[in-house]
């Protein structure tokens, strides 16, 4: 179940930001709307780059365990500097560079999380992804919502939502780390 919560909480953040972000960067911080395609896309580039990194790291040798933890970190990370970026006016860079981070640790972390939380339930993988898929969609739809409709154009907000869900997603990847650092999850994710 943690492994679940894990990637609910990432995918919530990114979601806050797909939802938000037309407010915040076009209202918000006035970029023309024909712009505003090159500035969401920096986030995408961020999470591929994010999942070959991860999928690198494991062909390495490290664990899933281990990615969800170091994509976590990486998470909170960006979570807390568009938070400091946002309410000291740093404005487009305090917005966007951090959740470029932020994307690039879900792309760490998302993947192995889902393995995680997929392998207890390998006799039933395709229900058990479709309820993992559910499940996310959900959180990300409840994230959505409440940034835009509660925040508007205002990042400060926004970027409240993407710390709680990055201080979430770190707490819960430490607490899969403390749970099972050489569990039979674990190993049995890193041979397949």
């Amino acid at each position: 179940m943690l492994p679940l919560a894990i990637v609910c909480a990432a995918f919530a953040g990114q979601f806050a930001f797909i939802g938000n972000s037309p407010l915040v960067l076009m209202e918000g911080y006035h970029v023309p709307t024909e712009h505003f395609g090159f500035y969401f896309s920096t986030v995408a580039v961020a999470l591929m780059l994010g999942s070959l990194a991860g999928s690198r790291m494991l062909r390495a040798g490290r664990s899933p365990t281990a990615l969800v933890v170091t994509g976590a970190t990486i998470v909170v990370v960006g979570a807390v500097l568009v938070s400091v970026g946002t309410r000291v006016g740093l404005g487009i860079p305090g917005f966007l560079v951090p959740m470029c981070i932020y994307f690039f640790g879900a792309g760490i972390a998302g993947p192995s999380a889902g393995a995680l939380a997929l392998a207890p339930a390998a006799h039933l993988a395709g229900t058990a992804s479709a309820a993992l898929g559910f499940l996310q969609m959900i959180a990300g739809a409840v994230a959505g919502y409440v940034s835009t409709k509660l925040g508007g154009a205002d990042p400060t907000l926004f970027a409240t939502i993407a710390t709680v869900m990055g201080v979430i997603t770190w707490l819960l990847a430490l607490a899969v780390a403390t749970r099972s650092p050489g569990s039979d999850t674990s190993r049995s994710v890193r041979r397949e």
